[in-house]
């Protein structure tokens, strides 16, 4: 195999430069999966542990049907689904315009739909393992079930989970990948969007080795990011 593209510096500039414009949308789907995923995925644990039936059952459901079901299939299924129906007001709160901001809002939110039921269950065994001891020194305190979740346990449970929380972070930055079956505008194409269309148009499997390279850099920088922030919770011990 020959690799014509690498040994010809100007070419594999440009190919560089068309590939960097789908870094930005794989960063975005991430970064924005993450910071909805989280806070949803925490209350849904919550309610998964709450005493009341009438809670943890739906929840359960919900958590099950994602955890059983394609991420894929689930993301397909949400943008026919959504994208038949009439556009009213209401949609276009949520979801944007049809042709450009629906296609990358859709992804997102069933991105973060997805990822909340994952962490939902790892924070349920996070907040499983805190002491039942711990929630009685609260209340001698005067501290409210509200600030001692906060205060006392939230971080305690951040520091237990945070290792299945890495591995699911690793797994996200690959997942967003799945994002190609849905065709999004221009400014919004994944960095493997773009890597397929250079394919197409170069007849070379450079830009994927290109791809692999961005893919091997982006969960470096999770990874080492995460164990940062695990350090950073040692006095947890």
């Amino acid at each position: 195999m020959q690799f014509r593209i690498f040994t010809d510096p100007e070419a594999l500039f440009n190919l560089i430069k068309t590939l960097a414009t789908g870094i930005m949308p794989t960063i975005r789907i991430f970064v924005f999966t993450i910071l909805l995923s989280i806070p949803l995925g925490i209350m849904l644990a919550a309610g998964r542990v709450s005493k009341y039936r009438v809670l943890r059952t739906p929840i359960s459901v919900y958590i099950y049907i994602i955890r059983s079901t394609p991420l894929m299939l689930q993301l397909l299924f949400s943008y026919f689904l959504i994208s038949s129906l009439e556009w009213s007001p209401v949609l276009q709160l949520i979801f944007g315009d049809k042709r450009s901001q629906f296609p990358i809002r859709c992804i997102v939110y069933m991105f973060s739909l997805n990822y909340a039921a994952y962490f939902a269950e790892i924070f349920r065994g996070g907040i499983q393992s805190i002491h039942e001891g711990q929630r009685e020194a609260a209340k001698v305190l005067g501290l409210t079930r509200v600030q001692s979740f906060f205060r006392i346990q939230l971080p305690q449970i951040f520091k237990t989970v945070m290792p299945s929380l890495t591995n699911e972070f690793v797994t996200l930055v690959k997942d967003t990948s799945i994002a190609k079956v849905i065709s999004v505008s221009l400014d919004n194409r994944t960095i493997l969007h773009v890597a397929e269309k250079q394919v197409s148009a170069l007849a070379s499997i450079e830009p994927y080795i290109l791809v692999l390279i961005f893919f091997l850099v982006f969960n470096g920088v999770v990874e080492q990011g995460c164990k940062l922030i695990e350090r950073s919770m040692n006095y947890y011990r």
